[in-house]
């Protein structure tokens, strides 16, 4: 009976004895989009352990048998993952060494709506149009200024662009009085143009005159010179008769 007993008590402490190790190495990891956290709990001092958060190595080393650290993230547009590495080596066996790599992806912080388009008319003075014979109303026109500003994502935010100014032509008709119309008369027939008999030229006529006096003067010289020639003539003629005889 004594020896029952003591191979029981023996059993048990051999139980126990593998069991607690399972049960003092506590290890825990964990990684989202917005946190992270580790916890290595009940290593023996030569425990080594290499924590590594995005790429940046946060432990390395030995950690006295505990490390327990967590952290939070920061996310952008364009943080798309986080990725969480553990890995501890442990001393008092290899089947207490503990490995954890997981990353947590969709974390990117999602793009905000476009503000709409910034959209302003300035609008121009009315011009009166013309109000055609026997219409009753009159059509106004005007010149309207639009200016237009959008947005671009840059990656962080919306930045503002150029403003893109256009013009349009408004119009509008209005109701007016029938305009009169005027009455129609046959144009006055141009007046009858005579033409004016030109005066005769007081100089030519003194010209003229002058030339008749002249032309008159001539003939009788010639009629006097002919007269004389012959008168002359004849002398000699009956002057040489009068010899012979």
């Amino acid at each position: 009976m004594k020896k029952l007993v003591i191979a029981i008590v023996l059993a048990i402490v051999g139980v126990l004895a593998f069991a607690a190790p399972s049960f003092a190495h506590d290890k825990k990891a964990y990684v989202d989009c917005t946190t992270w956290s580790v916890s290595l709990t009940n290593y023996d001092n030569t425990a080594t352990a290499t924590v590594i958060v995005d790429g940046k190595t946060v432990q390395s080393g030995v950690f006295n048998g505990s490390y327990v650290k967590s952290g939070t993230f920061v996310n952008t547009y364009t943080t798309a993952t986080h990725r969480l590495q553990v890995n501890v080596v442990s001393k008092d066996g290899t089947q207490y060494n503990y490995a954890f790599d997981q990353t947590f992806s969709g974390c990117a912080v999602p793009i905000p709506p476009k503000p709409p388009v910034k959209h302003t008319v300035t609008t121009g003075d009315w011009v009166l149009g013309e109000v055609p014979c026997g219409a009753s109303t009159r059509t106004d026109t005007r010149i309207d200024t639009y200016t237009d500003i959008d947005y671009v994502w840059s990656g962080t935010e919306y930045v503002e662009q150029p403003p893109v100014v256009t013009t349009g032509t408004e119009t509008r008709t209005v109701d007016v009085a029938v305009a009169a119309c005027p009455t129609h008369t046959e144009p006055p027939a141009p007046p009858v143009k005579h033409d004016t008999p030109t005066p005769p030229d007081a100089n030519k006529g003194e010209v003229m005159a002058e030339t008749g006096q002249r032309e008159d003067v001539l003939l009788g010289g010639g009629i006097l010179f002919v007269l004389l020639t012959g008168a002359g003539v004849g002398a000699i003629i009956y002057s040489r008769r009068r010899r012979s005889a």
